[in-house]
């Protein structure tokens, strides 16, 4: 505990917001079968659902980054969002930032969901986020 606190503290600039914490280098993008969470879909990968890159994940610019084009776009607000309708390539973006959430899902939409690894034993770090401590 000690350890995840020092890191937390030494990470974050809660005035400027300088620094993302987990850093996005952890990012790992998977797209959920239709009825799965973000929880499963990246429990599937040996990863963990890390809910700070949801934001990053609900704009269509950066979904293309990860090879996800839509056709057209959606905002709404519910648990399951942002999520992909691969019928007709149709983004479904998060209206209520309060709502994202690991656990939703939609039986026909794919969630689209923020993965990274993890420490075994040390959930809260990413592999690179103590060898990245360890530099500075």
């Amino acid at each position: 505990m000690l350890e995840r606190l020092n890191v937390f503290i030494e990470k974050q600039d809660f005035c400027r917001q300088r620094e993302k914490w987990p850093p996005l280098t952890a990012l790992r993008v998977k797209m959920a079968k239709p009825s799965q969470s973000c929880v499963e879909a990246c429990q599937r990968e040996q990863l963990i659902c890390e809910p700070a890159f949801f934001y990053q994940l609900n704009k269509e610019v950066e979904l293309q980054r990860y090879e996800i084009y839509c056709n057209s776009l959606k905002t709404e607000s519910d648990l399951y969002l942002p999520a992909f309708n691969p019928e007709n390539k149709m983004c479904l973006f998060q209206s209520d930032y309060l709502l994202f959430s690991c656990a939703g899902s939609h039986e026909h939409y794919n969630r689209i969901c923020p993965c990274r690894d993890y420490v075994k034993g040390q959930v809260a770090f990413c592999q690179d986020c103590l060898k990245n401590e360890a530099h500075n």
